[in-house]
């Protein structure tokens, strides 16, 4: 299973907050990435991912883990505003929780894009980036569906 198009995705988003900053100025910019936890293979991938984008991009990107912890990343975007990063992207651990921080970074001008986790409808988030998993999961359903033969119930032995 390859994870290249989790980091196009990343990449997709780190242009989004380099294309909505203001904060673009003579110095080289500065955008954060707020993760969940640094344990999961895919949270690895998504950091690989975003920091080829930045290295691309020519900005840089600060990755802060938050181990599973929704106090400290909303701590961290906390401290990333008043930093005054150009752009952030959270993986959140909450979704309601983490919305007063991502109002703050907001109203401090700094585009947030969400990632994989969904936050709230309506939110300020520039982006969102993620699969719907409901509707993976009616996909999968119907695939399977209209894929199999029906079969008779299996039977189960509990024997003696």
């Amino acid at each position: 299973m390859t994870m290249k198009p989790t980091r196009r995705a990343f990449g997709a988003g780190v242009a989004a907050c380099l294309l909505a900053s203001t904060a673009l100025a003579q110095e080289t910019p500065t955008f954060a990435l707020v993760q969940i936890n640094q344990q999961a293979l895919f949270f690895n991938e998504m950091n690989r991912g975003a920091q080829e984008a930045a290295e691309a991009a020519g900005v840089n990107l600060v990755i802060f883990n938050a181990n599973n912890d929704s106090a400290a990343q909303n701590s961290a975007i906390e401290t990333y505003i008043q930093e005054g990063v150009a752009g952030l992207a959270v993986v959140a651990i909450d979704v309601n929780g983490i919305m007063p921080a991502v109002e703050q970074a907001d109203a401090a001008g700094i585009p947030v894009v969400a990632i994989d986790a969904i936050l709230p409808e309506g939110g300020p988030q520039k982006a969102q980036i993620g699969v719907d998993n409901a509707k993976a999961g009616a996909d999968l359903a119907a695939f399977y569906n209209e894929n199999t033969v029906p079969r008779p119930p299996s039977l189960v032995s509990w024997g003696r």
